[in-house]
């Protein structure tokens, strides 16, 4: 080595290396059937992406590049459609606005293309990643440093040169690393509720105590007044945003060493940095993917023997069971990956769908109004949210569609184009139709005719069961509420029900409460 302060330092070494064995030779040879293949290069880099582009042309490719999945994606259909499509994508995994997957996942369901090219990851994180793509097959992974040889072989391998396996992820959502854990008390902050409500999901299959706050305030008078383990933090919120919330928990002294983990988009570039430089422990990404969520939590806590409350060991199935429950018809969307996040549980993702419904209508016309209004970041957290959630519950495309709007909002309300505002538009519309079309197809399904109608008697000893479960804050009695709905005949008591299961899905327990005890009054005055 050799430096001088101010102006830099140069490494150099040597090594000696022995000659190529026949079959390597072999393979140089058919480089040459490689000349003048047309492949696309992704990478956020601009470093990474010369680098690439000078190995990939040392083979005799033909290389175009693209700094980002969303680029990549609109080239991709622009070659195809005129004629030249690409053979090979090259892409980064972890890239802002679409990521490598993503990409892929996109690609792959694409039934537009005429000649879908081959879809290479290139990353630095092989095992990780392959945790990450669920259902999607890739034709190659490449691992970060890319070395020339690396590249020839999977690009042969891609193009059937080489027999390559197809490429899958690991479906063990990780249940083994957090059995030293069990009954943790968990105080999951995050405002939107289809996330709550995959997360809850998630921890309580895991056998782990989940206590909700809908803000980064809320979360803060919390933890002063209750025992946790461990805090699930999303960063961006209303009212105190988690960073905020951070920095006020951490001016306890006793709350120096509680593990507080960052939740948030993966592909928001710097997001871990500004996450430890407010005082959080860890960070994982959304999507919820289990491994990843449960590893960061078996690190952060501290093993031993722990009660599981009686409500969540007895009624909430583990994920080591069956998938159960019948499967919805959403075309387009990535059902498989998205039920690893459920616990397998088919009825699990009804409910989760029915509060995406829920949760986005009138979605979109509330991110136009921000527009139009001049509201920039509101509509960039309306948009920011739309992705995420989309994500959440496998609506790739209108999650892809968002993250553009997003991005596009980011330059200011004025720039952004007409033609991305419809796109978006109709992804939307389109999203929650097929969902509801999956929904109300269900509901026709589950129609019984001979369900017996319950007694006013079995009826309120009911209610009192609810009122204590509700009292324990319990996030599974929203089950319970729908179940007595289906048993009341009378349109009065059941629309009432219906808005205590309401107030139950979005875990406001106090408005709960008092509905209960209204209907409960008026029973037995009747």
């Amino acid at each position: 080595m050799e430096s001088t302060h101010g102006e830099g330092s140069t490494f150099s070494f040597t090594a000696n290396f022995g000659l190529s064995k026949p079959d390597e030779v072999k393979s140089q040879s058919l480089v040459s059937d490689l000349s003048g293949l047309s492949v696309l290069v992704v990478d956020d880099s601009l470093a990474s992406l010369k680098i690439m582009q000078n190995m990939a042309e040392s083979l005799g490719l033909e290389v175009e590049l693209a700094e980002d999945g969303v680029e990549a994606l609109d080239k991709v259909r622009h070659a195809d459609q005129a004629g030249t499509p690409y053979r090979i994508v090259f892409t980064d995994w972890k890239m802002p606005n679409m990521n490598g997957i993503d990409l892929c996942r996109q690609i792959k369901s694409d039934t537009s293309l005429n000649t879908p090219p081959k879809v290479v990851i290139v990353t630095a994180y092989d095992n990780d990643m392959l945790n990450h793509i669920g259902n999607v097959q890739l034709d190659g992974h490449l691992p970060k440093p890319v070395l020339f040889a690396g590249l020839r072989d999977v690009t042969m391998a891609a193009l059937g040169h080489k027999e390559q396996k197809p490429i899958t992820g690991k479906r063990d959502p990780g249940l083994e690393m957090v059995k030293a854990i069990r009954g943790a008390n968990i105080l999951l902050v995050e405002d939107n509720i289809v996330n709550q409500q995959v997360a809850t999901e998630l921890l309580e299959h895991a056998r782990l105590n989940v206590t909700v706050a809908d803000n980064g305030q809320v979360a803060a008078e919390k933890v002063k007044k209750e025992a946790f383990d461990a805090v699930l933090m999303d960063v961006q919120m209303p009212v105190m945003d988690g960073y905020a919330a951070t920095r006020e928990i951490r001016k306890e002294p006793q709350f120096k060493e509680l593990p507080i983990i960052a939740m948030t988009a993966n592909a928001m570039m710097g997001d871990r940095e500004k996450s430890l430089q407010a005082g959080m422990t860890d960070h994982v990404s959304k999507p919820i993917v289990p491994r990843e969520l449960f590893g960061a939590l078996a690190r952060w806590i501290a093993p031993g023997e722990r009660e599981v409350p009686k409500i969540i060991d007895e009624e909430i199935p583990g994920m080591e069971e069956p998938v159960t429950g019948t499967p919805l018809e959403l075309p387009g969307f990535d059902v498989e990956n998205t039920l690893a996040r459920m616990g397998g549980s088919h009825d699990v993702y009804r409910k989760i769908l029915a509060k995406f419904v829920e949760s986005e209508e009138g979605a979109f016309e509330k991110i136009l109004l921000d527009m139009r209004e001049g509201n920039v970041n509101d509509a960039m957290r309306g948009a920011h949210t739309m992705k995420g959630v989309a994500a959440m519950v496998g609506a790739t495309t209108l999650s892809s569609d968002a993250g553009e709007l997003e991005k596009a909002l980011l330059a200011g309300v004025e720039t952004v184009p007409d033609d991305l505002i419809a796109r978006v538009r109709q992804t939307y519309n389109n999203t929650l139709e097929i969902v509801k079309t999956a929904l109300s197809i269900k509901v026709d399904e589950d129609i019984t005719i001979d369900e017996e109608v319950i007694s006013k008697a079995e009826l309120l000893g009911e209610l009192r069961g609810i009122a204590k479960r509700i009292e324990e804050f319990d996030s599974t009695v929203e089950d319970a509420v729908e179940k007595l709905i289906s048993r009341v005949d009378e349109p009065k008591l059941s629309a009432s029900l219906g808005k205590l299961q309401y107030s139950l899905g979005k875990y406001d327990f106090d408005v709960a409460d008092s509905l209960l005890t209204k209907i409960v009054e008026d029973l037995s005055d009747s």
